[in-house]
């Protein structure tokens, strides 16, 4: 009987320690953060120029036979270097069998020219392929611009 005593007041103080207070900690997850899927890096592959001196088409592969969902990239510019990243979403299960190759477009605020392209998820420094871009085979895939 003393124990259940002694169980029932300890939760009692616990549960009154979490409590009481209605602002949310900085580092609790926000309603719209909880319905935001992870997200994982994509390497790119290859780089294309593209059909303009602003535009470059990147390589990607999905990690197995998924579908890429959710395809993002974020771009830093500096007068030397370019750096995209790419992301997705992670998939719910697992994926096997051969990748899957798609393009998408990263328009940039000022020509390539002469800087650098880097994947900035491996910091891999990629090679600019110009002439024929990697044809109808691979298909674009569309992303968002963080």
């Amino acid at each position: 009987m003393r124990r259940t005593a002694l169980v029932a007041a300890l939760l009692t103080l616990a549960l009154a320690g979490c409590g009481g207070d209605d602002t949310a900690s900085p580092t609790a997850p926000s309603a719209t953060s909880a319905a935001e899927p992870s997200r994982a890096a994509v390497p790119v592959q290859a780089a294309f120029a593209g059909e303009g001196p602003q535009v470059v088409l990147v390589q990607v592969a999905s990690s197995g036979a998924c579908r890429l969902e959710q395809v993002r990239y974020a771009l830093e510019e500096s007068p030397e270097q370019v750096s995209v990243q790419v992301t997705a979403a992670e998939p719910a299960q697992p994926c096997t069998g051969e990748p899957e190759l798609g393009n998408l477009e990263v328009t940039l605020e000022e020509p390539l020219s002469a800087r650098g392209l880097v994947d900035g998820s491996t910091e891999d420094v990629l090679q600019v392929a110009t002439g024929d871009a990697p044809g109808p085979a691979v298909p674009m895939i569309q992303a968002e611009r963080e």
